[in-house]
Parts: C-alpha cells; structure tokens; sequence
C-alpha cells in the first residue's frame, strides 16, 4: 500500500464477512480449502469529488494527546 500511495494510487483494505468469502472465492477461482479474509482496493483518487468533500469542522487531535511512549495511557 505505501508503494500504491507513492505512484499516486490509493487504497482500501477490507475484511470479508458471512457469505462474503465464500463468494469471493467462487468469483476469483480460488480452491475452497484456501482461507481468505481480506481484500484492498486499488484505483487513482478522484480528486474533483476529494475536493468537493466538505471540510471536518474538526481538526484532529494533536499526537501528544493520543500517543504514549511505554506508558498506559
């Protein structure tokens, strides 16, 4: 994913639930005795559709007040 986001494109990791798995190996032709869980996306950003996204009114929290160094917080 980090060499995805150094060419530009973006991505996605998602779990598969249910049925989902099930699914998906059917659709991708792979054996049944195979475990899969988790898939990622891949495709180029549409940028218009970003910029129209409206801002978080928000600002995230500052590092210091999320992050511990070998501590319990």
């Amino acid at each position: 994913m980090p060499a995805a986001e150094a060419y530009g494109v973006g991505s996605c990791i998602g779990w598969f639930r249910g049925q989902g798995s099930t699914d998906a190996k059917k659709l991708l032709g792979i054996p049944q005795e195979c475990l899969v869980r988790t898939a990622i996306s891949l495709g180029y950003p549409d940028k218009e559709a970003r910029r129209a996204r409206p801002k978080n009114a928000n600002p995230r929290k500052p590092l210091s007040e999320i992050v511990h160094f070998e501590r319990y917080a």
